[in-house]
């Protein structure tokens, strides 16, 4: 009976192992919460007017800070003051903000790791 039970179970435990190894080799989701994290952080005390967006860029002038967050050959970049880059998120497919309500900005990220196509909505 224990044998039988053992056998029945065992295949099924097998594909759910292999469903946790390739979610654990991909890293998109801790780029994903990484990005949000630092974005949110960036943008606290800034004001609404202090905040330009462009076509795949958010510009962000932050006292004497200027942040930038740019999609430049598939990879989210931040740039402070012009000085130096920091490679947010790769594989990077699309990269959209948009102003909502005068208050809301929607930011769209859509990343491909080989057949698998991400996208993320974070709202500022």
């Amino acid at each position: 009976m224990f044998i039988s039970i053992t056998l029945l179970i065992v295949p099924d435990l097998i594909r759910l192992s292999k469903t946790f190894l390739i979610e654990s080799r991909d890293l998109t989701t801790v780029d994903f919460e990484f990005f949000s994290r630092d974005i949110l952080d960036d943008f606290k005390g800034v004001d609404r007017n202090d905040i330009e967006i462009r076509q795949h860029r958010i510009i962000l002038h932050k006292g004497e800070e200027m942040i930038e967050y740019k999609l430049i050959n598939n990879k989210i970049i931040k740039v402070v003051n012009d000085r130096g880059n920091i490679t947010m998120i790769n594989n990077v497919t699309a990269f959209t903000a948009n102003i909502y309500y005068k208050s809301i900005i929607k930011i769209t990220i859509t990343v491909k790791v080989g057949t698998n196509v991400q996208t993320k909505t974070i709202y500022v």
